[in-house]
């Protein structure tokens, strides 16, 4: 075959290659590329859960001033999760979709214990209850409502 008979036509299939790629939408692009970047990052933040996580912040309360805050865990195994909330132990199931988060219904012990210590559970538990977004960074869980950051967990050791 001679270079007159298949130029012409491998240069009309190269204009209209380049052709096709200028209608490409690259903001498109870039919200699919964000997309798949946002996917990847909650596959890896939904095999980093599994695992016991104490926790650090309920609310403004801070284990830091407040060491029982520490004795609250978390526990994520398969799609269980179980913990102690202080006097009593919980337990249940709990669901991830993307970034959002359902734990629950959770069912508990019912050991009666110390006001004080009885009131930070019920504290401890509303929050898990309420809890519908996560997120893990810098090797923290942090659960929130829509946009309330609810608590704060430390990885245990």
């Amino acid at each position: 075959m001679s270079r007159s008979s298949w130029y012409p036509a491998l240069l009309t299939g190269c204009l209209l290659a380049a052709a096709g790629c200028a209608w490409l939408d690259p903001a498109e692009i870039a919200a699919e590329s964000d997309e798949h970047r946002l996917e990847a990052t909650f596959k890896e933040s939904a095999q980093a859960l599994p695992g016991t996580w104490k926790l650090r912040l309920l609310g403004d309360r801070s284990s830091a001033r407040e060491p029982e805050l520490a004795k609250l865990t978390l526990h994520f195994a398969g799609d269980q999760v179980n913990g102690t909330a202080g006097i009593n132990r919980f337990f249940g199931a709990y669901r991830l979709s993307g970034d959002t988060i359902k734990l629950g219904p959770l069912g508990m012990t019912m050991m009666a214990g110390p006001e004080e210590a009885m009131q930070l559970e019920r504290e401890f538990t509303t929050a898990l209850n309420t809890a519908d977004r996560w997120k893990i960074e810098a090797g923290k869980l942090f659960l929130f409502q829509g946009e309330r950051q609810l608590a704060v967990f430390d990885r245990a050791q």
